[in-house]
């Protein structure tokens, strides 16, 4: 990734704050300190406040996530300014880390300190991520070694957050985000590369379905059996352990390949990620998300952190004028709702004729979404042609059969969110009958029934006329004898 383009990027932009928790949102406006302007970066949570920072040295503090005020760092006289890169809340201290290779600890978010590194600052390290996994606070610095411009990656330990020292170093990679899972650290890199290490000194380098020309921008963990890494280019993948690695693809279409995930953090229930476009999308389990487009396409979201089921996502929106900070609240608590798949009906089932036309006539809704696809097909029976595979409707030519069978057709509708279901008819085909004189009758056995009950009356009429004709006869012929 190229810092200096970023950092002439963001220049242009003023810093955005939005507090998220559900999908029905409710809008306020933050309260940020006069003046204020640059962009912001990263967000860490305490169990009571918001701590976010960027660059030119900015650093907001929110105990609600509505108001929001500057707090001040201590000046060194060595550089104008710091642009922070990230932070992370461990064992009641915050930790934020800058591109000028200075780590800031604080216990409030308002008093800060500077602390020494064992960092050499001829090579001008930048440190790039810190990451607390329940014991000890974790930093990597990057560079480029000379003559080769190698990238380097040095990974600083503490127990307390006051002295650093070198735990270990990989080299070839430059390492840009840092997780952790509940027993091992996990370390993207800026070519798509995945390490893994159980005590920071020693690292193994991970088979990675993230682009090798991509940016591994952030990685979380549920602690317990799934890994979320995002990257650029909407690169997002999944892993049970941390080796082994699940491309997930989601909203990754020609028209958005430009954009970044920027973050992804685990709130104890779901997993949150934020984009360059500023879309928020929830998960429970990293291969289903559900997208918040408020604010698409008006702000680019860098960090983000959460306090229970409330989420605070960061970053900046084009400057208009005068700098403030946005806030976005939405009522309730942050939560998944599952996606409901289609309810699909395929028809009645149908008893057609040989050689006839069927119609096959489906429907099919979605709750909370939209029917994207629909598909026919034939499960089972003499197989026929449909004039329509990818629609609602259909039809065929009833097969010529000789004897009756039941052909079976399944339709299947997949939501917006891929979701599907499915459901059959069966459509009973009876063979076409033969006349005496050859030719075909479509009749049925209750016809046939009818016509042979009609000359069976007949013929009893017949027989009753001839009966009461006779009777009559002999009458006469008596009466004539006497």
């Amino acid at each position: 990734m190229n810092y200096k383009r970023f950092i002439i990027h963001a220049l242009s932009l003023i810093p955005v704050l939005f507090y998220v928790q559900t999908a029905h949102a409710v809008f306020q406006q933050g309260v940020a300190p006069s003046g204020d302007d640059g962009g912001l970066i990263a967000v860490a949570a305490s169990d009571n406040k918001y701590i976010a920072v960027g660059i030119f040295s900015k650093v907001l503090q929110s105990n609600d996530g509505i108001n929001w005020v500057k707090q001040a760092v201590p000046d060194n006289g060595m550089t104008t300014y710091k642009n922070f890169r990230d932070i992370t809340w461990g064992n009641n201290l915050f930790i934020a880390v800058t591109q000028q290779s200075i780590i800031y600890t604080s216990p409030d978010g308002e008093n800060w300190t500077e602390r020494s590194i064992p960092v050499d600052p001829s090579v001008y390290p930048d440190l790039t991520a810190v990451i607390y996994n329940g014991s000890k606070y974790f930093v990597t610095a990057t560079y480029f070694s000379s003559p080769s411009f190698t990238p380097t990656t040095q990974i600083l330990e503490s127990s307390d957050g006051v002295t650093w020292t070198e735990a270990g170093t990989i080299t070839g990679s430059q390492a840009l985000s840092l997780g952790w899972d509940g027993s091992q650290l996990l370390l993207g890199g800026s070519s798509g590369e995945i390490f893994t290490s159980t005590d920071g000194v020693s690292w193994i380098q991970q088979t990675s379905v993230i682009d090798p020309n991509l940016t591994v921008t952030a990685i979380a963990s549920n602690e317990s059996d799934l890994i979320v890494a995002t990257g650029w280019h909407r690169s997002l993948a999944t892993s049970p352990d941390g080796q082994n690695w699940t491309e997930i693809t989601h909203r990754k279409t020609a028209s958005e390949l430009a954009v970044g995930w920027s973050d992804v953090i685990w709130t104890g229930n779901n997993f949150v990620i934020v984009d360059d476009k500023g879309i928020v999308s929830t998960s429970t389990d990293g291969s289903t998300w559900v997208d918040d487009e408020t604010f698409i396409d008006q702000m680019l979201l860098k960090g983000v952190a959460s306090i229970g089921d409330q989420v605070i996502a960061v970053g900046s929106k084009p400057k208009t004028g005068g700098g403030s900070v946005s806030a976005l609240i939405y009522e309730g608590s942050l939560s998944v709702t599952s996606n409901v798949a289609p309810t699909v009906s395929a028809g009645t089932d149908q008893s057609v004729t040989a050689n006839t036309t069927v119609t096959l006539t489906g429907t099919a809704t979605d709750s909370d979404g939209s029917i994207s696809t629909y598909l026919w097909e034939q499960v089972s029976g003499t197989t026929v042609t449909l004039d329509a595979t990818d629609s609602i409707d259909s039809s065929f030519t009833a097969p010529d059969a000789t004897t009756a069978e039941t052909l079976v057709f399944s339709l299947t509708a997949t939501d917006n969110d891929g979701s599907s279901s499915n459901a059959q008819i069966n459509i009973n085909v009876n063979p076409v009958s033969t006349l005496s004189n050859g030719s075909t009758n479509p009749s049925t056995s209750d016809e046939s029934s009818s016509s042979s009950g009609s000359l069976n009356l007949f013929m009893l009429f017949f027989l009753s006329l001839l009966f009461a004709v006779n009777k009559i006869s002999l009458t006469r012929n008596k009466s004539s004898s006497i």
